[in-house]
């Protein structure tokens, strides 16, 4: 007899830096598997990748697409893109682009 045999710890499909209060993510390092959950988040990255109205395109879009892909994994709080409008340029409010972070 031996001792129980222990599953396997899943390895995460998407890597990024801990943020901190008052600061964002940052798209310049990112691991990503590849798996479904991998995939759909660079599916995610890229359709957004391509919407001109962005303030900071590649990194709002990252932004994004981490949100809503957290929100589809969440029961409780799923996301409905409530950080979108922050992200988007609005030359009449004088937006920006730092303040997508906050």
């Amino acid at each position: 007899c031996g001792a129980p045999r222990r599953r396997p710890r899943r390895l995460p499909d998407l890597v990024v830096r801990d943020v901190y209060p008052r600061q964002a993510t940052n798209i310049g390092t990112v691991l990503i598997r590849n798996s479904a959950r991998g995939r759909l988040f660079l599916e995610l990255l890229l359709e957004k990748a391509t919407w001109g109205q962005m303030l900071l395109w590649d990194q709002s879009a990252f932004d994004e697409s981490i949100l809503e892909l957290l929100g589809l994994e969440s029961r409780d709080e799923p996301y409905e893109s409530s950080c979108l409008d922050s992200a988007l340029m609005d030359p009449v409010r004088g937006q920006l682009p730092a303040e997508f972070a906050h």
